[in-house]
């Protein structure tokens, strides 16, 4: 086993929804570049950490909703004797899993693995990325969260250029998300229509609508709105993220769609409302918050000049 100054095998417990869980990538991508001959394993939901073993930030995954996984939350029963050499088989453990009644750190530290770090991931005062760094900093020794940048895989990215080359020809493509975990961060999805006409009639870049199994109703609003563009509803999250990634730039609401296409790069125009940009917007080079005051009603009053000249400032 390596020192706990330079661990050889790393474990990180992080669940939560996609947003939630690319917020925690760039302490992950941190641990990669400070230690990049580590074996890392995630112990996450497999809906949303697929994205760090596609963009080899980690080496495996164990399910959090596997059958395994639920001994970890079981306070009545010890953990058996092949967990404990699991356990014990990491030198460095990352926690930044909700264990309110300390179950998942018990059974750790009973284990006698002896390098336990855990970051909460509900006690939260300053942006989430940097929570979760900086709770990571008694191991990294770093003082600053580094910017993320996920490197998608090349040959699902040319799948994807194939894909939107096949419904567009050779126009570049703006990502168009109007949906979100909850309809209180919504902007309304006829605004949404009124903005992806403006865009095919005022510039060179065609509007593609995507949508997940949360946007239904929003989707519902805009078909018969735009019946000649095209939307995709329901793709898996690996074909949303090849898209993204050859994209030429996003518009979206404060969701986990959102925060993926800032760590991939591309421009991103992100619409807040009733949430803390401080805490919650996504990190990126290229992102451009938009914010009126804490209500969905404000929300729903940003207008559509707004969006579309934020897009064109970006993309000039």
């Amino acid at each position: 086993m390596a020192s706990r100054n330079k661990p050889s095998r790393i474990l990180v417990f992080r669940g939560g929804a996609l947003g939630d869980f690319v917020l925690i990538l760039p302490a992950i991508s941190a641990l990669r570049r400070r230690w990049p001959k580590a074996y890392i394993e995630l112990a996450g939901y497999d809906k949303s950490a697929c994205l760090a073993l596609a963009t080899n930030l980690v080496d495996r995954l164990q399910s959090l909703d596997s059958a395994r996984m639920a001994l970890y939350f079981q306070s009545e029963c010890a953990l058996p004797p092949e967990e404990n050499d699991y356990i014990r088989s990491f030198d460095l453990i990352v926690s930044c899993l909700h264990d309110p009644d300390g179950v998942l750190l018990k059974h750790l530290e009973e284990t006698g693995a002896y390098n336990i770090v855990a970051v909460s991931p509900v006690e939260i005062k300053n942006h989430a990325a940097d929570h979760f760094f900086l709770g990571l900093k008694s191991v990294l020794g770093e003082e600053e969260c580094p910017s993320l940048k996920l490197e998608w895989p090349e040959s699902l990215k040319q799948d994807a250029q194939r894909r939107l080359s096949a419904e567009v020809g050779n126009k570049q493509v703006i990502i168009i998300h109007p949906g979100s975990g909850s309809p209180a961060k919504n902007w309304p999805a006829e605004k949404f229509s009124m903005l992806a006409k403006k865009i095919r009639n005022e510039t060179s870049f065609e509007p593609i609508i995507i949508g997940g199994e949360a946007d239904e109703n929003a989707i519902a609003v805009m078909r018969p709105l735009l019946p000649d563009f095209h939307i995709h509803d329901n793709l898996p999250l690996m074909d949303v993220a090849s898209i993204l990634s050859v994209a030429n730039g996003f518009i979206g609401n404060d969701s986990g769609i959102t925060h993926l296409a800032a760590a991939l790069g591309i421009p991103v125009v992100a619409l807040f409302g009733p949430t803390d940009p401080a805490i919650w917007a996504p990190r990126g080079k290229n992102v451009t918050v938009i914010k009126k005051s804490a209500s969905s009603i404000s929300l729903a009053e940003i207008g559509v000049d707004d969006i579309f000249y934020a897009l064109k400032k970006k993309m000039i």
